[in-house]
């Protein structure tokens, strides 16, 4: 994929290119708040998570950029993922990298934009080359020091890539499952399940996990179009701390889940 070549100054941003693929603190903010997002939808299913710097480890990361070219200031660099895990329970087992079901999981966000700043051109793949991007500036690192690594990669059309959906997915197997009570079951009760009863709840919860997955789906679809309206526009247009807004967002999503 061609790097964006940035603008001569002065030049006019009549896409928005420019904004949207810029760095600036406005771009770091939305990207923030959309590793916000995803933390605090982790915690209401019951998964602990933490967003922040001071949360998440250190590493020394890969000093080459996707598609093998070299990174300006050679040398050991030292990177952190966006949000971690504090506790196991949600990595499967995977000997080939010592994981197993006790290993944390840290997850880096990123919101890309699908066309160059210099000519608007269309960048095909976006999310597969930031997932590759960010696995190959983190995993590794993060696998070296025992944490699973997974990154969270969404785009300027509301596209997820398929960890960040694979992990809402997650998030809403999680609520469900124990909201119906079956994680409540224990193999040796004195007086198990009958066969109709634990089918019903099975019904029960692939009905929860299919209307929380949408809930969480468009929760994150809001926050990236908030993300990209502040990139664009500026805060006030995001208008994501107006409490007629969030109650309006909230209401408009309920007839979906």
């Amino acid at each position: 994929m061609p790097k964006s070549v940035p603008t001569a100054a002065g030049q006019q941003d009549k896409w928005g290119d420019i904004a949207l693929n810029g760095s600036s603190s406005v771009r770091i903010k939305t990207h923030n708040r959309i590793a916000y997002e995803v933390a605090s939808i982790a915690r209401e299913s019951g998964i602990q998570m933490e967003a922040g710097e001071k949360f998440v480890p250190v590493v020394q990361v890969s000093v080459t950029a996707a598609g093998g070219r070299r990174q300006a200031r050679p040398g050991p660099r030292m990177g952190r993922g966006d949000i971690v895990t504090k506790h196991g329970g949600i990595v499967p087992d995977n000997p080939k990298y010592r994981l197993d079901r006790w290993t944390r999981l840290v997850m880096d966000a990123i919101l890309c934009h699908v066309y160059t700043s210099r000519d608007h051109c269309f960048k095909k793949n976006t999310l597969k080359y930031w997932q590759r991007s960010k696995n190959r500036k983190y995993r590794s690192a993060y696998h070296r020091a025992r944490f699973a690594f997974a990154p969270l990669v969404s785009n300027s059309f509301g596209q997820m890539e398929g960890d960040f959906l694979r992990f809402l997915f997650k998030c809403a197997h999680n609520a469900a499952w124990t909201s119906v009570g079956l994680g409540n079951i224990e193999p040796d009760d004195r007086e198990p399940i009958s066969q109709h009863d634990m089918e019903e709840l099975m019904e029960a919860y692939k009905a929860l996990r299919g209307r929380l997955f949408q809930r969480y789906r468009s929760r994150m679809l809001l926050k990236i179009a908030e993300a990209v309206t502040e990139r664009l526009y500026g805060r006030s247009s995001a208008r994501s701390v107006d409490a007629e807004y969030r109650a309006f967002a909230n209401h408009s999503r309920e007839p979906w889940v």
